[in-house]
């Protein structure tokens, strides 16, 4: 199963001001991906404590070409103006990241990243218990690999979150072009949907209060 069932982020925070391990409050699960929230990245401010508070775990790095890869977090959420994810993580201060006084560039990306690996890679071999798991997202029988390396069937593997700015022949995961999104109907419009809203909620209410039986609503 994969954590978590809130926000990662917001969990292990939670766990590591407890005085406990990053993962205490997120729940038991045999993965925990996406750990960060796009504002707080544990998997890089706390790898130490992930690396010496699970002694067995598997780490999980995933590669790209840097080009593309930059390329794709500079226009990212896919809408025309920014800001992107390249100018919004040089703003979080999030360890060896870019400086925020500087235009951003796919170089000072590309070695923040390749730092990153290094560092995990270095932790893992100081610690030989662990497993460091590396892939190739743009391997074309990465499917397969995976399957091989993990036991789960190839057909669960593909890709989300494609950007159809870049990749419109791929956009298979629902995801819309921001600026095309339907803008926020008049005050007036807005004023009726919530009045037959209300007065929808209140038949319901005096229906449950007008019954015999007792109904309990459902979460």
């Amino acid at each position: 199963r994969k954590g978590c069932k809130e926000s990662c982020a917001d969990c292990i925070q939670l766990s590591v001001e407890s005085g406990l391990s990053p993962l205490s409050k997120c729940g038991k699960y045999d993965v925990h991906t996406q750990m960060d929230d796009g504002y707080y990245f544990p998997q890089i401010e706390l790898l130490e404590q992930f690396v010496h508070g699970y002694p067995n775990a598997t780490f999980f790095l995933s590669f790209r070409n840097m080009t593309k890869w930059y390329h794709s977090i500079s226009n990212w959420p896919p809408r025309k103006n920014g800001p992107h994810l390249d100018e919004r993580w040089k703003r979080k201060n999030i360890t060896g990241s870019p400086s925020n006084e500087t235009e951003s560039s796919s170089k000072e990306f590309s070695d923040w990243y390749c730092k990153h690996v290094k560092r995990v890679r270095n932790l893992v071999a100081q610690n030989p218990s662990h497993t460091l798991v590396e892939v190739d997202i743009e391997d074309p029988e990465l499917g397969q690999r995976m399957e091989d390396i993990f036991g789960i069937d190839q057909s669960c593997w593909g890709s989300k979150k494609v950007n159809i700015m870049i990749h419109p022949e791929l956009n298979q995961s629902g995801v819309k072009l921001l600026n095309s999104l339907p803008r926020k109907p008049p005050k007036n419009t807005e004023k009726k949907v919530r009045t037959k809203r209300q007065n929808r909620n209140y038949k319901q209410h005096q229906k449950v209060n007008d019954s015999k039986n007792p109904i309990h609503g459902h979460v």
